[in-house]
């Protein structure tokens, strides 16, 4: 252990003050007093965080290179091949942000925790197992990003971080989050996804300004029922789990805008999803639904909706009152019909109902006067509504692998189309006036043994035709 004179002291505590005018009067008094040991053992131990943070080869320091050291507010040694970092980096009292990425980091030094004015700190793409306990003293820091190491746990003083925002803790081995996570009481974004959660601590329901909770691609069997409790989550997205059902308090996420929760176990959803008035996208696909709630027709401000590949024999009769909707995919189920009321849906940009049981499609198809794509192939249709030619500003059009015989006569006021296809259906003709479209198109009719194109189709210029 060294012994310091007093002297010594007060001119270390000036050199590592953080300000200007402190480390050049220590310079000043140090070469007064001879330049003591002690400072410039000092002195020695800055030059590696020296040229670390420079990219130097200076092999002793100025005064006006310890100022400047010193003075750093934003550190940046990604990708430098790094197995360490300096222990003496707690030094940089100024440091706002440190970026330390993409490294062969397997731990960090506990110093880092003496960085009071660390704002920002990303480590990720490192092989750290582990996160210091001292980080819960960086009282300032509002980002964290660790994501793509191996932790198996975060810290639990991690916790005290009261001023932290955001926290990304994707792609490690973490297979619970602290218990008291709940006393993040600033933080916004929460992303957890792509590790081995199976629970979400209750406490989760105490961050009450939490805007986006990313807990995707876990093992998670449930969701606590206190998450009904975060009043300004705006978007939920907990795909690829292990979840049966989901908290009926999930609908008093009164001002969530986009929820997830595609490919997991459901086989219900609960009636209160109704309460989620501003909620516009919802993906449920790749679930075990039966069916969807009626209730769910009340989400006046859904503009997207997927619930792809369940076994669903009906859509809601009611779904025409979503008068927002802009993406509907229904494709991969076994529907045998579509409810009339489709055609309500006069924001509808985007239908797939593709890979059904579709033996027909209503005529009220032809009020869909926004539908740009429509996917109907891989189904049973015969034929196709002659009110498919009122769809005025459809650009595509895939009825591939059906039953079709005819195409109707229609299709020529569809003065957008620009891709037809028909492939793997029992065409025995085109209609004549197609000749009529006064655009370039593409038209793919293989597969269909025996059919007529009519000359005049053949002859026409625009036209893209695919045949056997």
């Amino acid at each position: 252990m060294v012994i310091m004179t007093e002297s010594e002291e007060n001119l270390l505590r000036l050199l590592l003050s953080g300000q200007a005018e402190s480390i050049k009067l220590s310079f000043a008094l140090a070469k007064g007093l001879g330049m003591p040991k002690v400072f410039t053992d000092c002195l020695d131990e800055l030059l590696p965080l020296y040229q670390l943070a420079f990219k130097s080869k200076t092999q002793t320091l100025k005064e006006s290179q310890v100022v400047k050291l010193l003075m750093l507010t934003e550190l940046d040694v990604r990708n430098q091949r790094l197995i360490s970092l300096p222990e003496n980096i707690g030094m940089l009292s100024n440091l706002q942000i440190l970026y330390c990425s993409a490294n062969r980091l397997t731990s960090l030094p506990e110093s880092i925790g003496n960085l009071q004015n660390l704002e920002e700190f990303t480590c990720n793409h490192n092989q750290l197992i582990s996160l210091p306990e001292s980080l819960g003293n960086l009282q300032k820091l509002k980002r964290l990003d660790c994501f793509s190491n191996q932790l198996t746990s975060l810290p639990e003083r991690i916790c005290q971080l009261q001023n932290l925002q955001k926290l990304s803790c994707i792609y490690n081995q973490l297979s619970a989050l602290p218990d008291s996570i709940g006393n993040l009481q600033n933080l916004k974004e929460l992303d957890c996804s792509y590790n081995q959660l199976s629970a979400l601590p209750d406490s989760i329901g105490n961050l009450q300004n939490l805007k986006k909770l990313d807990c995707h691609t876990n093992r998670l069997s449930a969701l606590p029922e206190r998450i009904g409790k975060l009043q300004n989550l705006k978007e939920l997205v907990c795909h690829t789990n292990q979840l049966a059902v989901l908290p009926d308090s999930i609908g008093n996420l009164q001002n969530l805008q986009e929820l997830s929760f595609h490919t997991n176990q459901l086989t219900t959803l609960p009636e209160s999803l109704e309460n989620l008035q501003n909620l516009g996208v919802l993906y449920c696909s790749t679930n075990q639904l039966m069916s969807l709630p009626e209730s769910i027709c009340q989400l006046q401000n859904l503009q997207k909706l997927n619930c792809s590949n369940n076994p669903l024999t009906a859509l809601p009769e009611s779904i025409g009152n979503l008068q927002n909707l802009e993406t509907l995919v229904c494709s991969k189920n076994q529907l045998t019909r579509l409810p009339e009321s489709i055609g309500k849906l006069q924001k509808l940009q985007k239908l797939n109902c593709s890979d059904n049981q579709l033996t027909s499609l209503p005529e009220s198809i032809g009020n869909l006067q926004n539908l740009k794509y429509f996917e109907c192939n891989s189904n049973h249709l015969t034929f196709l509504p002659s009110s498919i030619g009122q769809v005025l500003h459809l650009e595509y059009l895939n009825c591939n692998e059906n039953h079709l015989t005819a195409i109707p006569e229609s299709i020529n006021q569809l003065q957008n189309l620009k891709d037809l296809l028909c492939v793997s259906n029992a065409l025995l003709t085109l209609p004549e006036s197609l000749k009529s479209l006064t655009h370039y198109c593409r038209i793919d009719v293989r597969n269909n043994p025996g059919i007529h194109i009519p000359q005049a189709v053949l002859e026409k210029k625009g036209l893209e035709l695919k045949q056997d």
